[in-house]
């Protein structure tokens, strides 16, 4: 089964930046242990946000889990309590806190939906 897991990076390879600072997120679709990249997803603050990218965590917080609401998955380098509850409202899980590369972050990831989706001892991932 396919599902989809956006990434906040900076510059394509390292999970660097904090949710509320993507001016985009990478969109990738996995199957099994293997993923693609797809979709580059632009966040456009709406005129009634006052078309300002605010740096902030909690930056229109509704606007971004709405661009994303079709993910499994979302990684950021952090994701403030609000997003957070917003995601796991809608069933979607978030990664944040890593420091690792885009790959790294995707293969664990990846390999973690695979074991919990086949029933498979989460022991070492």
């Amino acid at each position: 089964m396919a599902y989809l897991i956006a990434v906040a990076t900076s510059d394509e390879s390292k999970i660097d930046l904090h949710f509320g600072q993507a001016e985009n997120y990478l969109i990738y679709e996995a199957d099994g242990k293997e993923w693609r990249f797809v979709q580059k997803r632009d966040y456009v603050p709406s005129a009634s946000e006052g078309g300002v990218k605010d740096e902030g965590c909690c930056a229109q917080a509704g606007a971004r889990v709405e661009l994303l609401k079709d993910c499994r998955a979302v990684v950021a380098a952090r994701i403030g309590f609000k997003v957070q509850k917003e995601f796991s409202k809608l069933g979607i899980s978030i990664f944040d806190e890593l420091d690792c590369s885009v790959d790294e972050a995707l293969k664990t990831i990846t390999e973690y939906f695979y074991k919990t989706d086949n029933h498979i001892a989460q022991n070492k991932i």
